[in-house]
């Protein structure tokens, strides 16, 4: 009966093996890359849809404002609607993959473009919330200091719109956390696409 090898012995072959590279079929890339231009095409499609009605909504209130600080807030919400507009159909519309590309050149396009989505995302706080601020600030303080709703005490309606702000910061929060989860989960695609790869 032969001794059996020391154990750092065994540890040290086990390191120098070289795994078996991961394959996968022009097929399966392409339907990835379907899936993933799907997704993409629907959210997109309804931020545009969500930013129809924004514009609407602040348009309105814009127009029928008391005093100059909530018309201009309703305005300032209005650009910064159509920036993040400009920006999603920029930098997050979906690309067509190049025509007839091989699997190993379409699972390298496929990776750059969750890399463009999850860059998208990790940086939402700075072209889709940020451009709304300053028409969110005008707004609240032209509520508290010009406008105050009839028949309502100026110290409830403070209470009011303190609340409606609080509400504001939270939603503002919820969208950042849930584009981060979504970069991560982005991330996570990328390193399985850089498995199947090979880096």
């Amino acid at each position: 009966m032969t001794p059996e090898p020391p154990a750092q012995d065994i540890k040290a072959v086990w390191r120098s093996q070289s795994p078996e590279p991961a394959t996968i079929s022009l097929a399966d890339v392409q339907a990835r890359a379907r899936k993933f231009e799907r997704r993409i095409g629907r959210r997109n499609r309804r931020e545009y849809l969500a930013s129809l009605v924004v514009i609407v909504a602040f348009a309105a209130i814009a127009w029928a404002a008391v005093g100059w600080m909530m018309k201009l807030g309703g305005v300032l919400v209005i650009a910064g609607t159509l920036y993040i507009v400009w920006r999603l159909h920029r930098d997050g519309s979906t690309r067509r993959a190049p025509a007839g590309a091989s699997a190993q050149a379409l699972l390298d396009f496929h990776r750059g473009e969750l890399v463009r989505q999850r860059d998208l995302l990790t940086s939402v706080w700075r072209w889709y919330l940020a451009p709304l601020v300053p028409g969110v600030v005008f707004i609240t303080l032209g509520r508290w200091f010009q406008a105050h709703a009839p028949n309502r005490s100026v110290a409830t309606d403070h209470l009011v719109i303190v609340l409606v702000s609080i509400i504001a910061i939270l939603v503002f929060i919820l969208v950042w956390v849930l584009n981060a989860l979504g970069a991560a989960r982005l991330h996570r695609q990328i390193d399985e696409s850089d498995a199947l790869r090979g880096d």
